[in-house]
């Protein structure tokens, strides 16, 4: 599970993005998420109950603005007041969006990750997103980029590199 928030300087609820990338082996799948304007109590609210769900293996939070850094704080004081323990990974995005959407590309086109054919709010954005790529939000995308660079390690590396493909560091 992975979540991307973004800090808002209106102090209006901002754009909250949580994707679920799914060991399928040996592919993953993109198989739901969460989309919406959330305040920050919200957000962290989402995150627990899709992990009590999906019960991560990994979960990737977006450090790079303020907002980021308080939620991946929150996030941890409420999981030791609940004794609850997920792994959480901080992520400080450098490279632009085009760059990061372009690295995880390949592996959405030749099918090592797939996204789930359901119907939800979560995928419906994500499709969207990325068929509208530049114009829009775009954080469902972030989530997912942020779940496939924790997951990466899950994919097959075989032929990536007769594929001329540079694969992101993990």
């Amino acid at each position: 599970i992975v979540q991307h928030i973004t800090g808002g300087t209106t102090g209006d609820a901002d754009y909250f993005a949580l994707a679920v990338l799914v060991d399928a082996q040996p592919i993953l799948v993109l198989e739901d998420g969460v989309y919406d304007r959330l305040m920050m109590g919200d957000a962290e609210d989402a995150f627990f109950e899709m992990a009590g769900i999906y019960n991560p293996k990994l979960t990737g939070v977006e450090v790079t603005g303020q907002g980021g850094v308080e939620y991946f704080s929150a996030l941890l004081r409420r999981m030791r007041a609940r004794g609850l323990r997920y792994p959480l990974r901080p992520i400080k995005t450098t490279k632009g969006k085009e760059f990061r959407l372009n690295q995880m590309a390949p592996d959405f086109q030749y099918g090592t990750v797939k996204v789930s054919d359901a119907v939800t709010p979560f995928l419906t954005a994500f499709r969207n997103a990325w068929a509208s790529f530049p114009k829009g939000h775009d954080d469902p995308l972030d989530a997912a980029y942020n779940a496939w660079v924790c997951a990466g390690h899950l994919l097959p590396q075989e032929g990536r590199e007769e594929q001329g493909e540079e694969r992101v560091v993990r």
